[in-house]
């Protein structure tokens, strides 16, 4: 074989080689950024979740303390044993002895069925 055809030869070869080994290499880079960003992709949806379930916990804590504050206020508007609703008017009843309570401004204290209506709270 003539030295010129081997030397392309060997020329071709290393050519071809190279481009071989940049091809591997390409491939092995596009794997990594692939995996590089697929495991971005998951630590910030990991993030966003948990962002998530803090804004949640937190939405449900200010919820409870919404209706336990209602609540407490309903309990509070509520008629003592002692009292009744006559006439739309809270009246303390301790025997035979009928007191009409007084709201605000000396007026009487308004009510339905158990429930005070002016807002005003037992004392």
């Amino acid at each position: 074989m003539p030295k010129f055809v081997q030397g392309l030869t060997v020329a071709l070869v290393v050519t071809v080689g190279g481009l071989a080994w940049r091809l591997i290499y390409l491939h092995y880079a596009t794997e990594t950024i692939t995996h590089t960003l697929n495991d971005f992709s998951q630590q910030q949806l990991e993030i966003a979740r948990q962002q998530q379930e803090r804004l949640l916990a937190g939405q449900r804590a200010r919820q409870q303390q919404v209706m336990a504050e209602a609540e407490q206020r309903r309990l509070a508007l509520q008629l003592a044993p002692d009292e009744q609703c006559i006439g739309g008017t809270v009246i303390q009843v301790k025997g035979s002895v009928y007191t009409q309570i007084a709201g605000a401004g000396g007026k009487p204290q308004a009510c339905a069925g158990r429930q005070r209506l002016d807002g005003q709270q037992r004392l």
